[in-house]
């Protein structure tokens, strides 16, 4: 990666800077070179700090990475455990919708035959 332009930064008047630099008794030569030579220092140091901001960007993604995985598999073993809860909350649900189904059988069966004893017993009953 090259760390030198081959334009001064937008905006930065250089014809300016080197007038300005020989207003206080540098030649114009002189001038213009070290123009030069602090912005290629700048954009150096510009290189090293887009570097280190890569860097600690690829570094953020890998540790993101692993939390985001990390998390994946905490929720995958909790999805896990709450369907076994569920499956054996339905389980014993449904063992009492059994219970209760021969429950309301039995009520009905005990209803009925007294309800015919009843009908029965009204039959039998001497009249007169």
């Amino acid at each position: 990666m090259t760390t030198e332009r081959t334009t001064p930064p937008a905006g930065f008047d250089t014809f300016a800077e080197v007038r300005r630099l020989e207003a206080a008794g540098v030649p114009e030569e002189h001038g213009a070179a070290m123009l030069y030579a602090a912005i290629a220092a700048a954009d150096a140091r510009n290189a090293e700090l887009r570097e280190k901001m890569d860097r600690d960007n690829a570094e953020l993604r890998e540790k993101m990475d692993r939390d985001n995985a990390e998390l994946r598999e905490k929720m995958d073993r909790d999805n896990a455990e709450l369907r076994e809860k569920m499956d054996r909350d339905n389980a014993e649900l449904r063992k009492d919708i059994e219970i209760t189904r021969w429950k309301i059988v039995a009520a009905l069966f005990l209803a009925s035959s007294f309800v015919i004893a009843g009908v029965k017993f009204v039959l039998e009953w001497p009249i007169g």
